[in-house]
């Protein structure tokens, strides 16, 4: 990153900023200065949003091909990030997610994948937004659907991943009810 790129990210943090202007967050403080000016910018973020960006289907097999193409869009939104800290390994896996190309046991441990690769790639810890968690849980109780068993597998890995790589900075969830 050089100093023209920096300049730029903080022309876009202050409009960004404006988004925030009537959410109690611009007016929460920390050390005398306020969530925003202390955070805005300064980590990698992933937002993921299981209300509108991914839907339920009748099948497992096919709720898991609409999850594949969350996945792969989600990857894709990161395509110029500069990978050069990862291994081969990550790489080609990155690679993978991108193009579609990858096993349920692998989309499994997608986004605990993204943010390892993220951490790794700006060697800073992540800022993980998930919005409307719930949806997909919603959608599955009492019907018996193998997803709702993926859905909680997913991310047990993101969070059992955590423990062991420290890769998260903060968590923020949100959820439908």
């Amino acid at each position: 990153m050089n100093y023209e790129n920096i300049k730029e990210n903080e022309f876009q943090n202050l409009q960004n900023k404006k988004y925030f202007e009537n959410l109690l967050i611009s007016k929460e403080k920390e050390d005398d200065q306020t969530y925003l000016d202390k955070y805005q910018g300064k980590y990698p973020v992933i937002y993921l949003d299981f209300s509108s960006d991914f839907e339920i289907e009748k099948t497992f097999e096919v709720t898991i091909e609409n999850f594949k193409t969350f996945i792969k869009k989600l990857f894709r939104s990161y395509k110029n990030i500069n990978l050069k800290n990862l291994d081969k390994y990550d790489k080609e896996q990155w690679e993978n997610f991108q193009n579609g190309t990858f096993s349920i046991s692998e989309l499994k441990e997608s986004i605990s994948f993204l943010c390892l690769s993220l951490n790794k790639a700006f060697n800073k810890k992540i800022i993980l937004l998930i919005d409307n968690y719930d949806s997909p849980i919603l959608n599955t109780i009492n019907t018996n659907n193998e997803f709702y068993k993926f859905y909680e597998e997913v991310f047990l890995e993101i969070f059992n991943q955590d423990k062991r790589n420290h890769y998260l900075f903060k968590t923020f969830i949100t959820r439908n009810l």
